[in-house]
């Protein structure tokens, strides 16, 4: 059998003076803050509450105008590393807008050189057919000539 266990209660203050509070009225903030430091401690957070005008000791007064001077330091430099970190993003942006454009431009670049190399390339295959055809016509009226020489070779010989 399984024993049925509460969850744990809120931490509460010592006893109260006055009246108890409502059943399922606000939760006083003292309590709401306790709880927090019991939830941050066991999650190994360090929460330390400091009160300047309680300090007496003034190295340790020292000891917290520095640390809120360091922390002061590292808030500005966040914020300007945020502003650096705008002006970049809007730098990649610019960089990214100019590479798109320029790729578009080699694009065209290259269609119309890819269009110029097949115009060569139907060119020299007509050349090369024209050539061809000359070649031919040429054996053609060599032979021809060649003929019409030695008929007239044969007529002079039978004249």
């Amino acid at each position: 059998m399984v024993k049925n266990r509460t969850p744990p209660a809120l931490p509460t203050l010592a006893k109260r003076r006055g009246r108890p509070p409502r059943p399922g009225g606000p939760t006083p903030q003292a309590v709401v803050q306790k709880a927090y430091r019991a939830r941050t401690k066991a999650a190994g957070k360090i929460v330390k509450l400091i009160d300047p005008a309680a300090m007496s000791d003034p190295a340790e007064r020292e000891k917290l105008h520095n640390a809120l001077s360091i922390s002061k330091l590292w808030e500005e430099e966040a914020s300007r590393l945020k502003a650096s970190n705008l002006d970049l993003e809007d730098k990649a942006k610019l960089q990214a807008q100019h590479h798109s454009e320029e790729v578009a431009r080699l694009e065209a670049i290259n269609l119309d050189l890819e269009d110029r190399v097949k115009l060569l390339e139907d060119r020299s295959a007509y050349l090369q057919q024209k050539s061809v055809n000359f070649e031919n016509r040429y054996m053609q009226l060599k032979s021809k000539v060649e003929l019409e020489a030695k008929k007239m070779e044969l007529e002079a010989k039978f004249a």
